[in-house]
């Protein structure tokens, strides 16, 4: 074809999809879409094909087949509409893009069934990304000065990507015609954004046993970062193949790509769009004082499950979430900082539940901690960062308590490797010393005991009204612990509460509500089982099979050890009562059965009890059990007594004498010591 014939026949072609866009007498839809896409500064517009295959099917039918032709004659087209709509906004844009949409019928395809047929044509594929490369620039049009002539050049670049038929050379020109030297205007010349990315086969669609297929997808100006990889997306473009140069040969196979000129993600999350009516009805829901807007926001939560009303504002105080917090160093109290090693170089490193962290993480702290830098090597970085910190763990024991009995190794359940990486390993345990504890407690009072005047006073001034008022109420909230993390809680509820009123003060209110959600979800009541009396067996006369309840006996009232020394937790010496908690973990316990239930009357020698004390005592630290049976400890009091047996009446009575004493405890037969 002669390039007059090809030109008239452009500009026939340019014509009908002039019209085409012109349909201010039709609907107006694509009118309205191109005064959209100037108003949003953009040069790209997205053509529904199954429009133009209704409005005209030639050209629909000839764009799937011949697409290059018959996309620079509709870019063209493009380009004189926004001329007649806006010409000023058409000068500034060089060029502009059309991308298609709809139904492409048996162009519709996969990257398995892309063959050649296809090339040249305008189709759709569908697959997920596996690779994106960077974005970089290409040039498009470079401007050159020579400073012999005075003369300013320009030169265009093509390639095998572009629309027109011939690409230019790859040359970058330095010299003129004449051999005069050129120096390049970067400032004046134009470049455009290009990325390649690989576009596979869903593994759902590819056939058993076979592995999928992939093409390579090329992306320019505004369709460059528009996926990342694992999205699943939908491609239009045009298939065309790039000849495969080796050496200064052109091999007889070609290499494919998708230039594309549409990208749309598959099943992607829909954004929510929120117009400016929606946002005047939430304000002046938020304005309302007859409603409670947290109540209001929870009840709408889930409106299919009945009930759960603290559930459901836990729920929403999740979703609206609190602050986050930055300190005036610039870190955030609450969030991740990535690279706190190499952020703490010479510094020092605190690391909280160290037991916690999984074995992949306490594995990268070894090269730290031994040779202070950590190496990376992934995703093609190679890097080695310095390191040089100290490191501060805490860790809680295997099944967060101690045992004394173990070594420190098996009570931390870490490595070797690992912990002996550490200079100093502390065991910090809380041991019942009176003593100890009073100096404590006189150390906090003495640290709050005295204030300055001048504080005093500054702190009385700055106090504002709702300190004021709650003051006189503050005694009854003393009995109430509070740690460090319930105050954060209170703190992320209220915020959170404060803004499902899109308040962004936190009042009263919001802090009620808050303390209201956190006393339902610590302090919920708990059911208590039914105590159930105990059978036992009649002894003497009665062993014939006749059963006789037994009431429950009160426990002896349990007295306050005033002593401060710490005692060995098998000496049995004492009888007072060791700790609070064990009190009330006795207290819990189910009565103690058979012989302990047995009258309260019986009565042991001061020396008896003393010797049966200390053999218990023995028996217990020798064999390193927290029980033994009751029979075993009979047979060792007789076989060591053997000269003065002990009775059963003996063994009961040293037993209750003992269990009063928040000593032992006994159930089914069984002596456990406290």
């Amino acid at each position: 074809m002669e390039d007059g014939d090809f030109d008239q026949r452009l500009r026939d072609l340019q014509r009908e999809y002039l019209e085409f866009l012109d349909d201010e007498e039709d609907q107006g839809v694509y009118m309205e879409k191109v005064k959209l896409m100037i108003g949003e500064q953009s040069r790209r517009l997205i053509v529904n094909i199954n429009d133009l295959r209704r409005k005209n099917p030639e050209r629909a039918k000839n764009l799937l087949e011949t697409a290059f032709e018959e996309q620079i004659a509709f870019q063209k087209a493009l380009k004189e509409y926004v001329s007649s709509i806006d010409p000023t906004y058409a000068k500034e844009q060089e060029e502009f893009f059309v991308a298609f949409s709809g139904s492409f019928g048996t162009k519709h395809v996969t990257p398995r069934s892309l063959t050649s047929r296809y090339l040249g044509n305008l189709i759709c594929v569908e697959g997920i990304v596996t690779r994106v490369s960077l974005v970089r620039p290409k040039v498009v049009r470079s401007v050159h000065y020579c400073p012999t002539t005075k003369k300013v050049m320009e030169r265009k670049y093509t390639d095998l990507t572009s629309f027109e038929a011939f690409p230019t050379t790859a040359l970058y020109p330095t010299k003129d015609d004449d051999g005069n030297p050129l120096e390049t205007e970067y400032g004046l010349s134009r470049y455009k954004d290009h990325q390649t990315l690989t576009l596979q086969e869903m593994p759902e669609r590819a056939p058993a046993g076979q592995l999928p297929r992939s093409v390579d997808v090329v992306c320019d100006d505004d369709l460059v970062d528009a996926c990342k990889p694992g999205d699943r997306v939908q491609v239009v473009g045009n298939y065309r193949c790039l000849p495969n140069k080796q050496g200064s040969f052109t091999a007889g196979t070609f290499r494919t790509i998708l230039i594309a000129n549409n990208v749309t993600q598959i099943n992607k999350e829909m954004n929510l769009s929120i117009t400016r009516e929606d946002i005047k009805l939430c304000k002046n829901l938020a304005k309302r004082t007859t409603m409670d807007m947290f109540e209001l926001l929870s009840k709408s939560l889930a409106p299919s499950i009945h009930g759960h009303d603290y559930i459901k504002k836990a729920i929403l105080c999740l979703l609206l979430g609190g602050m986050e917090k930055i300190l005036p160093n610039g870190t955030r109290l609450r969030g991740l900082e990535a690279g706190a090693m190499v952020l703490a170089d010479r510094g020092v490193v605190c690391i909280d539940e160290f037991d916690k962290m999984s074995d992949i993480d306490r594995t990268a702290i070894h090269e730290v901690m031994e040779q202070g830098r950590v190496t990376i090597a992934k995703a093609g970085v190679h890097a080695s960062l310095n390191a040089r910190c100290a490191v501060l763990a805490a860790a809680n024991p295997v099944y967060g308590r101690y045992d004394q009995y173990k070594t420190p190794m098996e009570n931390i359940g870490l490595q070797d490797s690992l912990l002996s990486r550490f200079d100093l390993l502390f065991v910090m345990l809380d041991i019942a010393d009176a003593d100890h504890d009073n100096l404590i407690s006189e150390h906090v009072l003495r640290m709050h005991r005295y204030r300055c005047a001048e504080r005093r006073a500054w702190l009385r001034e700055s106090t504002n009204s709702i300190l004021m008022m709650t003051a006189s109420r503050l005694d009854c909230w003393y009995t109430q612990p509070v740690t460090a993390r319930t105050l954060e809680t209170l703190i992320r509820l209220a915020s959170a509460h404060a803004k499902c009123r899109l308040s962004f003060q936190v009042t009263q209110d919001d802090a009620l509500a808050a303390i209201e959600l956190v006393h339902y979800a610590y302090f919920k009541k708990v059911l208590l089982k039914e105590k159930r009396r105990k059978r036992r067996a009649s002894s003497g006369d009665e062993a014939n099979g006749s059963e006789a309840e037994q009431p429950s006996q009160p426990r002896p009232k349990k007295t306050r050890r005033t002593e401060g020394q710490r005692q060995d937790p098998y000496e049995f010496s004492s009888d007072e009562e060791t700790e609070p908690v064990l009190r009330a973990a006795h207290s819990s316990q189910p009565e103690p059965s058979q012989r302990t239930t047995r009258s309260t009357q019986k009565t042991i020698d001061p020396n008896r009890l003393a010797q049966f004390k200390s053999t218990l005592q023995q028996m217990f630290r020798e064999q390193r059990v927290n029980n033994l049976p009751l029979d075993r400890i009979t047979a060792s009091l007789n076989e060591k007594f053997c000269h003065e047996v002990f009775s059963a009446d003996e063994v009961d009575a040293a037993l209750q004498r003992m269990t009063a004493d928040n000593q032992v405890m006994m159930a089914d037969d069984m002596v456990f010591l406290i």
